[in-house]
């Protein structure tokens, strides 16, 4: 049997194009409620900090080195805790008001940060901080019961990426513990929570093409194990698929190749868990959104079928002069040929 992925685009338009005659149904927005960042904030996270059952919020503030964390007040409390506040700018807008129902704290970093994700990366109940920055390239600030970051991780040995989108947290194997899943220009990095509620040393798929960006983790091909998608230029943008194994590893690259450089994807919410995933992509030259799936097929292997087969690609890194060697052989004794690379 031949196994394929395939990219089928369902629909596309326009974010200029607005459809009068539009029969989905009406909905609309209350007011907003204000609260006022800096003009250096990024990597937003929202997420119950405090295990009072209401969602708060998490910022990097590059303006002042340091992470924001807002705690939504309940209603009964928000009166008491806001005042308004007036903001007075000649040169850009800013809001002339401040009654959001957030309380601010603050967590000092001391450097800028490139991007930023939370999760429960000890096993303890409560969400931790995990950020990326030239001066470190990963740390992890544990929260503790009366709520400080004084307890920290450090990994190191490598550079990250500039930009946000490149950390994910996911529990991969199902143990119901978190881990950390980290894109740099070289490698996907997997750091594994073990049972002590420690973060292992990671560990390193390589990857091929340059700036990747924009990692989601998702069960694409529907076996119940989440698999990483990520995009990466070689020429032209591609969509790159990284299928989990059963053993815990990752596979191959599979790459979905774009005609027109996108800005964006994301998953769009699903209503029948057994349906494949949606996907919408933004169009970096027009705004134009278009609409896809990555479809699993099934065929016996024709010589029609080559054309749509995804190359799988192994990215192999040289690491010294000599030139990488490959070897041929049946290493597990299952009648299929293997293949062995040497890294010198």
């Amino acid at each position: 049997m031949l196994k394929h992925l395939t990219l089928a685009l369902t629909v596309g338009f326009s974010l200029n194009a607005a459809n009068e005659e539009s029969q989905a149904p009406a909905y609309g927005f209350g007011g907003p409620e204000v609260l006022k960042l800096d003009w250096g904030t990024r990597s937003m996270n929202v997420r119950d900090f405090n295990g009072d059952g209401l969602n708060d919020i998490a910022v990097v503030n590059n303006d002042l080195s340091k992470v924001e964390i807002l705690y939504q007040l309940a209603a009964e409390d928000s009166d008491v805790a806001q005042e308004t506040k007036k903001q007075v700018s000649d040169d850009r807008w800013e809001p002339d008001f401040e009654d959001a129902r957030y309380r601010r704290e603050s967590v000092s970093v001391g450097f800028p940060i490139f991007d930023m994700v939370v999760g429960d990366l000890n096993s303890d109940g409560l969400a931790d901080l995990v950020y990326t920055a030239r001066e470190m390239p990963v740390t992890v600030r544990y929260q503790s019961e009366d709520g400080q970051w004084n307890d920290s991780d450090e990994f190191d040995g490598f550079e990250p990426v500039g930009w946000t989108d490149s950390m994910v947290v996911a529990d991969l194997d199902g143990d119901e513990r978190e881990d950390l899943l980290l894109i740099a220009a070289d490698a996907l990095r997997v750091f594994r929570q073990n049972a002590a509620g420690q973060l292992e040393q990671p560990e390193l798929f390589y990857i091929t093409g340059e700036n990747p960006y924009n990692m989601m983790v998702h069960d694409v091909t529907g076996d119940g194990l989440v698999d990483v998608l990520y995009v990466t230029s070689s020429g032209k943008q591609s969509l790159a698929l990284r299928v989990q194994l059963p053993d815990g590893g990752f596979g191959p690259e599979r790459r979905f190749i774009f005609e027109r450089p996108v800005r964006r994807i994301s998953v769009l919410p699903q209503t029948d868990p057994e349906a494949a995933l949606e996907f919408v992509s933004i169009d970096s030259r027009t705004g134009i959104l278009q609409f896809f799936e990555i479809q699993v097929l099934d065929s016996e292997a024709r010589l029609s079928d080559f054309g749509k087969v995804q190359p799988e690609i192994y990215p192999i890194v040289k690491k010294g002069r000599l030139p990488t060697r490959y070897v041929q052989t049946d290493l597990n004794g299952d009648g299929e040929q293997d293949l062995v690379a040497s890294n010198p």
